[in-house]
């Protein structure tokens, strides 16, 4: 049995792999244990066959438990093998990771042989997984903070720098008769305090197969209470988590949250693109009337009568505005696929295109309306659409700051991308990357701080950029497709992870199948704010020869329903009218005694 008070304030816990055998998770609970991680997967190809198994039954015994990691970064070397590592431990963890009440951190485990590295290397190794980790969560509306498990009773400055303090320590100590609800580790350097401490390898835990009683089981202890644990390593209190909401401009949305059958005295706190909302302290959260102003990413933040904390996935309001005109807008150009106009909401109101935000994703005031903002973390969205083949346009309004990542995506889709700020450019200069072709950077870098008009070309042979409707030269290509299923950062196939954030905002993101002239290029930059003609649009009528001709600009490319009423609230539909150009007359019949008859026109959204 455990030799210790399962009652004390440092709550005791275990972990388990194959080789413990099928594990009856309610002796163990019986016999005091409150916490357990489970091995998941090993290096970059084998996984624990008892993982699901445990993970299950041991949260519905009333225990803790969260997922591990075996590292091997003896067999793969390099951040590169931290990358692959990461993305195996996510595919195989993620369903229970992402299963919120009950569930814990992950943890590294760190006890392969460390030859060949210095502690400075085998630090970015760790940290570089662990960040992985924190990203694939956050792409996932996850806070997660992995922990580092250590087997080197020797001075750890022998094996790790500074830099690895970022993740909290799981040391391993064995046998050093102290106890462990008053002792603690010894040598833990460059460490400042530990989190876990094992203490021993060879307690006989009840459930457990081994013996009669109970195998012995690597035995941990917290450095805490079990609520302090809870509240810094326990994934989530929150057991459903809201949803992204589309609304109507003037309609109300609610979000809502699911929590355990006894949260107990809860207290709430509604964010707005992680600020607080005044007031917002319920555990619904009501829009009433909702504008372009309350779209973005909604989270709650919860504390319940144990003491334990968690802050909600992140849904988003997407708010659906009436298509309006500004003064001075144009005609846009002919073989247009998609615009993001970036007002409220990711709809591509002339394709099919609707985006899905990810991440710390926001809306801020745009060069036009709003605008996409992006974090340069974990932001960016997600489109799923297949790509262009040349020749194709896209153009965008962009304001910007340096990215904190190694390069910054506008579009990507795993193998092409268009970059704000290409890989390896100590210019922060624009490029583009392309399969079997070495990354390429245009000689221009777009101005931070400021909105700039950037448009990429693109033929059989070469794309070509401008900035502000000048010609900043062109990239030799072969072929080269746009890429549109990610906008604002990309995503990474081989690792299974999203990257190159972009920080700032894009407004206006149209896609047109076709490469336009640099007249129309300076056409759309010149246009400003006012931007394109978006609505249909009357611009005059006559009658003769008793012929009503009405002429009528809109939306280039969508063809326009015409309606009639002599009451306004009755309308019945006349046919279309096609509008290859953006402009067209229509002609009907009319007689001089006929009633007074009201027509509108109308185009898809």
């Amino acid at each position: 049995m455990i030799p210790f008070e399962t009652l004390a304030q440092r709550p005791l816990g275990i972990d388990v792999f194959d080789g413990d055998g099928t594990v009856t998770w309610s002796n163990v609970q019986a016999s005091g244990i409150q916490f357990a991680w489970t091995k998941c997967s090993e290096g970059a190809a084998a996984t624990n066959s008892s993982y699901s198994y445990n993970m299950t039954n041991a949260r519905a015994a009333g225990i803790y438990i969260g997922a591990y990691h075996r590292a091997r970064y003896d067999i793969d070397f390099g951040t590169n093998g931290a990358d692959l590592e990461a993305a195996y431990f996510w595919t195989n963890a993620k369903t229970y990771v992402q299963g919120g009440f009950g569930y814990l951190m992950p943890m590294l485990d760190l006890d392969a042989n460390t030859s060949g590295y210095t502690p400075a290397t085998l630090s970015q190794w760790a940290n570089r997984w662990c960040q992985d980790i924190v990203n694939l969560g956050a792409s996932n509306g996850m806070v997660l903070r992995p922990i580092i498990y250590v087997d080197y009773s020797s001075n750890l400055s022998n094996y790790f720098d500074n830099t690895i303090t970022n993740w909290p320590l799981w040391m391993v100590i064995l046998n050093t008769g102290q106890n462990p609800q008053t002792g603690a580790p010894t040598n833990i350097a460059p460490w400042a305090t530990w989190t876990i401490w094992q203490f021993s390898s060879t307690n006989i835990v009840p459930g457990v197969p081994g013996t009669a009683t109970g195998g012995q089981c690597d035995m941990h202890v917290f450095n805490g209470t079990l609520a302090q644990m809870l509240s810094s390593f326990a994934i989530g209190i929150i057991t459903n988590q809201p949803t992204n909401l589309t609304v109507w401009q003037g309609s109300n949305a609610t979000f809502s949250v699911g929590f355990p059958n006894s949260p107990g005295s809860s207290h709430y706190q509604w964010m707005l693109n992680g600020t607080n909302i005044s007031g917002a302290t319920a555990s619904k959260l009501t829009i009433t009337n909702a504008q372009m102003t309350n779209a973005g990413g909604y989270s709650l933040y919860i504390t319940n009568g144990t003491g334990q904390t968690d802050t909600s996935a992140t849904a988003f309001l997407s708010v659906l505005p009436p298509l309006t005109n500004a003064p001075g807008s144009v005609l846009a150009p002919t073989n247009m696929v998609d615009w993001w106009p970036a007002d409220g909401n990711c709809n591509d109101i002339f394709g099919t295109l609707n985006g899905t935000p990810q991440g710390g994703f926001y809306y801020s005031p745009g060069h036009s309306g709003e605008a996409f903002h992006f974090d340069g973390a974990t932001a960016c969205i997600t489109t799923g659409a297949s790509d262009i083949p040349p020749p194709w346009t896209v153009c965008m309004w962009v304001n910007y700051s340096h990215s904190p990542q190694t390069s910054a995506g506008l579009l990507e889709d795993g193998t092409y991308s268009l970059k704000l700020e290409q890989s390896g450019s100590s210019t922060h200069a624009v490029g583009i990357s392309q399969t079997a072709y070495a990354d390429s950077s245009f000689s221009y870098s777009a101005p931070t701080g400021t909105w700039v008009h950037l448009a990429f070309v693109a033929n059989n042979s070469s794309v070509t950029l401008y900035a502000n409707g000048v010609n900043e030269g062109s990239i030799t290509t072969n072929n080269m497709p746009l890429p549109r299923a990610y906008i604002g950062g990309g995503y990474s196939t081989s690792s299974a992870r999203y990257m190159d954030f972009m920080l700032g905002n894009v407004d206006d993101l149209m896609i047109f199948s076709r490469a336009l002239s640099s007249t129309e290029i300076s056409s759309i930059y010149n246009a400003g704010a006012a931007g394109f003609i978006c609505a249909p649009q009357i611009t005059g009528a006559k009658s003769a020869n008793g012929q009503l001709s009405i002429g009528v600009k809109g939306f280039t490319g969508k063809n326009y329903s015409i309606y009639s009423s002599t009451n306004l609230k009755n309308w019945t539909l006349l046919g279309t009218l096609s509008n290859s150009s953006g402009t067209n007359v229509f002609t009907i019949g009319y007689s001089t005694n006929q009633p007074q008859t009201f027509y509108r026109f109308s185009q898809p959204y």
